[in-house]
């Protein structure tokens, strides 16, 4: 039995499926690269134990089987868990990964529930949660479209160095900080009203920190890059 993006995006959509623990542990997988990731790297991500970790994903995927009617006599059950229902399970040298499923990829892309940035957990998945309970497309405080292509074209030009402080997430944390960097608008998006415009990767788009990211946005009036730079009293 092969799972297809509608059915995904009907089980997403049911009321109970998703929660608050349940997006903090998809945020957390998603982020990754190829939004793959092992119980401990997810552990690190949330802040949460891998007993959390391992009981979350379980349920989720349970609950979407519940939705869908989907009982174990298939294909993605040969063993006693759920999760293989939204993953695929990669050993590899390095520990055994979770690599979410395309079409459950596809899915919650499409429903726009994951926040990838996924500065603060708790904060965000309590955003991404009023959308799905208050109307997938409803948007509960003024938020605008990020384009996948345009961060990772920006990130492919200027690198995955903070503009601001200098840190390099994989030089300081190792493995688990491979790839990881905010990407922030120069351009204030907030300013555009809602509107869609086309985004230069290049220019309009820099990579930094969370730190970082934060405290651009943190005022009342919006730093630049250049202004934030002059105030850190330490840099990586």
């Amino acid at each position: 039995m092969r799972i297809s993006k509608n059915d995904y995006l009907k089980a997403l959509q049911t009321k109970g499926v998703l929660n608050e623990r349940r997006l903090l542990v998809l945020n957390a997988i998603y982020s990754c690269p190829q939004h793959k990731a092992t119980p401990a790297i997810i552990e690190y991500k949330t802040g949460k134990n891998i007993h959390f970790v391992n009981l979350i994903f379980g349920s989720l995927a349970k609950a979407i089987a519940k939705s869908l009617g989907v009982e174990r006599n298939t294909p993605y059950f040969d063993s006693p868990e759920w999760w293989p229902l939204i993953a695929e399970g990669i050993s590899e040298p390095d520990g055994f990964y979770w690599q979410l499923r395309k079409n459950f990829i596809a899915a919650l892309q499409e429903l726009n529930i994951i926040n990838e940035e996924h500065d603060f957990p708790d904060e965000a998945n309590m955003s991404m949660l009023s959308k799905v309970e208050g109307g997938l497309k409803k948007v509960m405080v003024n938020s605008y479209e990020r384009n996948r292509q345009a961060r990772e074209e920006c990130i492919k030009a200027n690198g995955i160095v903070c503009k601001v402080c200098n840190i390099n997430f994989e030089e300081i944390y190792g493995p688990v900080g491979n790839g990881f960097i905010h990407v922030h608008h120069v351009v204030k998006i907030s300013e555009k009203g809602g509107k869609k415009y086309k985004i230069n990767p290049v220019t309009d788009l820099q990579p930094v920190c969370p730190n970082c990211h934060a405290m651009l946005h943190r005022g009342e009036k919006e730093l630049s890059i250049e202004e934030l730079r002059k105030m850190i009293r330490h840099k990586y």
